[in-house]
């Protein structure tokens, strides 16, 4: 799941709230929100990661991935501070997660 948990400006109408549901794959009938392709390549980048890193976890004996899977994603449009004209910023989460 990836949840907005910062919404600036955006063009799309993105609210803090919206999330995004993956089971494994996007599911818009689950999902709530816009969904603005500039907020979907980012967050589609990090759960592909989350795919590619799942069977490493299985087989460690870890019960939670790393840490650093679960940094804020940004969309692609830098923010007013930085030209553009606002920005989202996503935070990654894992539920029912069954490797």
């Amino acid at each position: 799941m990836a949840e907005v948990i910062k919404s600036d400006r955006c063009f799309a109408q993105v609210k803090v709230g919206d999330k995004l549901i993956f089971d494994p794959f996007l599911n818009v009938q689950k999902s709530s929100g816009a969904m603005c392709p500039k907020a979907l390549l980012p967050v589609l980048v990090q759960i592909n990661a989350i795919w590619e890193m799942a069977p490493e976890w299985a087989n460690s004996g870890r019960e939670t991935p790393p840490d650093i899977i679960f940094r804020p994603v940004r969309c692609l449009d830098p923010g007013l501070e930085d030209g553009g004209i606002g920005g989202v910023v996503y935070r990654i989460s894992l539920e029912n997660l069954n490797l």
